[in-house]
């Protein structure tokens, strides 16, 4: 089961009609786009400069870095259609940047002219684009941005962005002038794991049988191990146990269910068939994966 939050920010300073609009637009958005995939930023830098008049950057210059203490976080859509940046700065600044290619575009290197607002879902053939933070941001916006890097990892992550851009809102000649790079850890490499029966069991005098094996995961987990240990004696006779257990794996970890039949016959010496399922989430992407194993396993008294 996949698990995910929404992080809500400030509202922006808008009329009370266009933050009506606005939520729900939101809301359309996050019920209906393809579900962002969010990276830890390792190396990261924002510069802007805005021209007197513009609104979202009142004048002033900006510059932050990870090198200096900012934090800074991206994702990507599922498609690799946009890229989005957060930044929470160290003097208490707080700022986000959306870049989209077109709709049906995935987003690459080039020059994205007449870029409207970024998240309304009419854009059609529009690039989309917005800038704003520490309470300010644009109620319409024209503007250009150009994608100078930009790498997706495997698992949808952003591994590398640098784009220069330039905003203006509601139509003003004044611009938020800027330049974003980002360096992302590359995401670790998808959880596998695999299951393996070891071929001799035992059984005691009560018919209570232990059978063993081992489970190997490239990342450290937790696994499910379920298994189903059957036998037949003879043509009249049927034992039958089930049992479960999680495996805290690292590497290769052994297991072993004790297993007492659920019917009236117990287990004896001789060959028995054993079934087993592995189930375990990745911890990086939350994805199921599965192995499955069965083997005729002898029981030893």
């Amino acid at each position: 089961m996949s698990r995910h939050a929404l992080t809500l920010h400030p509202l922006r300073r808008l009329g009370p009609p266009i933050v009506v609009l606005i939520i729900l637009a939101a809301l359309c958005v996050a019920l209906t786009a393809p579900l962002a995939s969010a990276a830890t930023v390792q190396e990261a830098l924002l510069t802007m400069t805005s021209d007197e008049g513009d609104w979202v950057g009142a004048g002033q210059t900006y510059s932050y870095a990870t090198s200096t203490g900012d934090t800074f976080g991206s994702s990507t859509t599922t498609t690799a259609a946009a890229v989005s940046a957060n930044v929470h700065a160290d003097n208490g600044d707080w700022w986000n940047l959306d870049f989209a290619a077109p709709q049906g575009q995935t987003l690459a290197v080039g020059t994205y002219d007449n870029a409207i607002r970024a998240g309304f879902p009419d854009r059609g053939a529009a690039p989309g684009l917005d800038v704003g933070g520490n309470g300010r941001g644009c109620n319409t916006l024209t503007g250009s941005f150009t994608v100078t890097q930009v790498t997706f990892g495997a698992a949808g992550t952003v591994e590398t962005f640098d784009a220069d851009f330039e905003q203006h809102c509601e139509g003003a000649e004044a611009a938020l002038r800027g330049h974003l790079h980002l360096v992302n850890d590359p995401p670790p490499p998808p959880l596998q794991i695999g299951l393996r029966i070891e071929a001799g069991g035992s059984v005691d005098r009560a018919g209570v049988a232990t059978v063993r094996g081992t489970i190997t995961c490239n990342v450290p987990t937790t696994v499910y191990v379920y298994g189903v240990l059957t036998q037949r004696p003879n043509r009249f006779a049927h034992a039958n146990s089930y049992y479960s257990v999680p495996v805290a794996c690292s590497g290769t970890t052994s297991w072993n269910f004790e297993m007492s039949t659920t019917t009236d016959v117990p287990f004896r010496p001789g060959p028995a068939q054993l079934s087993v399922d592995a189930l375990a989430f990745d911890p990086a992407s939350d994805v199921q994966v599965r192995d499955s194993e069965s083997a005729t396993v002898r029981l030893a008294p």
